[in-house]
């Protein structure tokens, strides 16, 4: 399809041609959003804690969450998982995928 003037017509769906979504507009990520709202200045409609002040509430804001995980972890510990079982035969196996052999009965003497 040419426009007449031997340039051919932009089509959409075709590959290498821009596509433009009504409402992309605007959408910014969430940290890049939030880092904003921390480093403006307070009359544009941020907190103005500057880019110290926000790096130190982010950093401090971490290391509580990395403490109270370690303390949550340390009262409540996670279960231990039980030994894989196999699919087809539900017998435990190795991590490796090789079946565990079962015990042999006891022999009892006559």
């Amino acid at each position: 399809m040419t426009t007449g003037k031997g340039t051919p017509k932009a089509q959409a769906g075709v590959v290498g041609e821009p596509v433009t979504a009504g409402g992309s507009q605007g959408v910014r990520p969430l940290g890049a959003a939030g880092g904003d709202a921390l480093t403006k200045p307070a009359a544009q409609g941020g907190l103005g804690w500057g880019t110290t002040g926000a790096t130190t509430a982010l950093t401090a804001l971490l290391l509580v969450l990395i403490a109270y995980q370690s303390w949550h972890l340390r009262r409540h510990p996670l279960a231990p998982l039980s030994l894989p079982r196999d699919q087809r035969t539900g017998q435990p196996q190795r991590p490796n995928g090789a079946l565990v052999p079962a015990a042999a009965p006891a022999s009892t003497p006559d």
